[in-house]
């Protein structure tokens, strides 16, 4: 619920005073608002728009990836929807390349949160891991690329500048979250010993992981090493 709550407040303070595009079926939603609102004066509902692009995919992300994950996506989607719709929009600079930097850090931040406890902000990532789960590939960089797409959508009809500066933002979002969500990293460790046996018995008991033994002896002393 705080990831939530950073995510929508980003959105009615960096996202919408610099006018970038987030990414995914949020900034599907950001951009088929502001061209309600920019050329035929209608302002359509954050919330509904959010709800609608996601319905289907949290279907079928509840039948392949599984319940909670999808029901505390579902409940961090629709607590940034409704939040967006009521919070006011605060600008806190005019300053857009300020705007990207920080924006993208702040959303990255929430993002984490809501990553670290086992959900998702919903949209593309229901997609992404859905067909994941199906097909056994990965399917991400075809989300990016989907992200890529509105983000130069929003280009065409805004303004190019607004899309570069979204890049930025998108950047900044990426590494933070990279920064601070570990689940899907891993680590090799390289270890030099003379008991290769009893380390890797250690290791296998502690980390429920085997190891591999490689032969071995330093170039400069000669001395047998495993």
């Amino acid at each position: 619920m705080l990831g939530s709550l950073i995510v929508a407040v980003n959105m009615n303070t960096f996202v919408e005073q610099g006018k970038l595009v987030p990414g995914g079926f949020s900034g599907l939603a950001k951009l088929i608002q502001r061209v309600g609102l920019t050329f035929y004066d209608v302002r359509i509902s954050f919330t509904l728009l959010n709800i609608l692009f996601n319905a289907v995919p949290a279907v079928f992300a509840y039948r392949l990836v599984g319940k909670k994950f999808t029901v505390l996506s579902c409940l961090s989607l629709l607590t940034v929807s409704v939040l967006v719709d009521e919070l006011p929009v605060i600008p806190i600079t005019g300053d857009i390349l300020l705007i990207s930097v920080f924006g993208g850090i702040l959303n990255g931040l929430g993002m984490s949160l809501i990553l670290n406890n086992n959900a998702s902000s919903g949209g593309t990532d229901f997609i992404a891991m859905s067909l994941s789960v199906k097909y056994k590939v990965s399917t991400f960089n075809y989300m990016l690329l989907f992200s890529a797409v509105i983000i130069l959508t929003s280009g065409v009809i805004f303004g190019m500048d607004k899309a570069l500066y979204s890049i930025i933002f998108q950047f900044c979002n990426t590494q933070v979250i990279n920064t601070f969500y570990k689940k899907y990293k891993k680590k090799t460790l390289l270890i030099v010993t003379d008991n290769p046996a009893a380390v890797s018995a250690d290791l296998l008991e502690l980390t429920n992981h085997s190891s591999t033994i490689l032969k071995g002896f330093g170039s400069y002393s000669a001395h047998k090493n495993i």
